[in-house]
């Protein structure tokens, strides 16, 4: 029968009749039972369907198996069947089958807001089964938030803090966050993903969704933009991560020591130090641990090009606060360079050197590369030759001035 049946909806209707008929004369044996279930399942009589594999499974336990999967296969051609989905949470719950049983009692009550008191009992007995199940806790804030009913997942989040440990609990605060934003408490929403963003088992992905939501609404918000940066970092988007820290530190300084602390963590990490360097560098210059700043400065240099604009911005914000210090006057130079803005970078190092004649040998290497790089360049040759000069190496000062006379294209006049 089910061979011929196969999947044509029309023959299993026929089926139906024919072993109805059949059993109206005389009691069908058990398996003609289970396949005119099976019929009335497939022709959409879903509630006498259910009636009867629930007589044969009391007769024969080992059934509900076979019974689960023609009800998944069911609800795969249809699943707009709210008697359906108890059945089967009936079947996952008797197979301790936890959290699926949960899902089909949120897909119930999606199905059928009118069932709400009858699968909150429902969920209760999950619950007393297993409390420590953090599945079931996490389906029936997803699917209560999901049917816009904020108090209600309110009180399964409280239920469930009280329930599971606090480490397996924390995951569970972004729905609190989700609910919170909502409804416009940003301090709230973002006290929960604090709490999230720390879990073992974090959900960064939809933690880092929840902040970028806040900072759209609220973009002045500087906690927010700490969170997304924590959130990115864990995803291993190190630019965006450091872009959202700025952001941050431009709000409120405050947050400098949790930021670093942020960054530090991530360093030995990363695939792209460079990228945090720069960052942490300002921060550590500001703590007055100097040394360190310029190594990771020093160490931010390295990175490619496309990496140098956030760089720049620190050390533009600490030359402003110390506009004599050599050091970051050389770093400043050195970052000129390799962002091929040579004219800038000789016009910083001639200012430097106007300032400290000692500094000549470290200056004369920077110019060096940028002749390398662009052997004409007009601002560093004119420098490299006044250096040469004014150590009375002529020829050398006369080198540096030729090489500006193979640029055909040069402005007379600066020549």
């Amino acid at each position: 029968f089910r061979t011929l049946a196969a999947e044509d909806a029309e023959r299993w209707r026929f089926l139906a009749s024919l072993l109805d008929g059949m059993a109206a004369g005389d009691e069908l044996s058990r398996p003609l039972r289970l396949v005119r279930a099976e019929a009335h399942l497939w022709i959409g009589d879903v509630e006498r369907a259910v009636f009867e594999f629930d007589q044969l499974m009391m007769l024969d336990a080992a059934l509900r198996r076979s019974i689960i999967d023609l009800y998944r296969r069911a609800i795969e051609r249809a699943s707009g069947s709210a008697t359906l989905h108890v059945a089967l949470y009936h079947l996952c719950l008797d197979e301790e089958a936890f959290a699926d049983a949960a899902q089909h009692l949120c897909r119930t009550l999606e199905l059928d807001p009118s069932q709400i008191r009858d699968v909150m009992q429902k969920f209760d007995k999950l619950v007393e089964r297993d409390p420590g199940n953090t599945a079931i806790w996490e389906t029936m804030l997803a699917g209560t938030l999901a049917m816009h009913r904020p108090n209600r997942a309110k009180d399964i989040l409280k239920r469930a803090v009280a329930a599971l440990p606090p480490q397996a609990a924390a995951a569970l605060h972004l729905h609190g966050a989700r609910i919170a934003t909502a409804e416009g408490a940003y301090d709230e929403s973002l006290r929960c993903l604090e709490i999230a963003l720390d879990a073992d088992q974090a959900d960064v992905r939809g933690i880092e969704a929840e902040l970028s939501s806040i900072v759209e609404r609220a973009p002045r918000e500087s906690r927010a933009h700490l969170l997304l940066g924590r959130s990115l970092a864990r995803l291993a988007r190190e630019r965006e991560a450091v872009a959202a820290f700025r952001r941050c530190l431009e709000l409120s300084p405050d947050h400098r020591e949790a930021v670093e602390k942020a960054l530090q963590r991530l360093l030995p990490l990363s695939v792209e130090p460079w990228i945090l360097s720069g960052l942490l560098g300002e921060i550590v210059w500001f703590d007055g641990n100097r040394e360190e700043a310029l190594r990771l400065f020093a160490s931010a240099l390295r990175g490619p090009r496309e990496s140098l604009a956030g760089l720049s911005i620190s050390l533009d914000r600490v030359r402003g606060a110390a506009p004599d210090d050599a050091n970051i006057a050389l770093l400043c130079a050195r970052a000129l360079t390799l962002d091929e803005r040579y004219a800038d970078a000789a016009s910083a190092l001639a200012s430097l050197i106007d300032r400290d004649a000692g500094l000549a040998s470290e200056v004369n290497d920077i110019l060096q590369n940028i002749v390398a790089a662009s052997p004409s360049q007009l601002e560093a040759n004119a420098l490299l030759a006044r250096i040469y000069l004014d150590a009375g190496d002529a020829d050398r000062s006369r080198e540096a001035l030729a090489r500006l006379l193979t640029d055909g294209s040069a402005d007379p006049a600066p020549l």
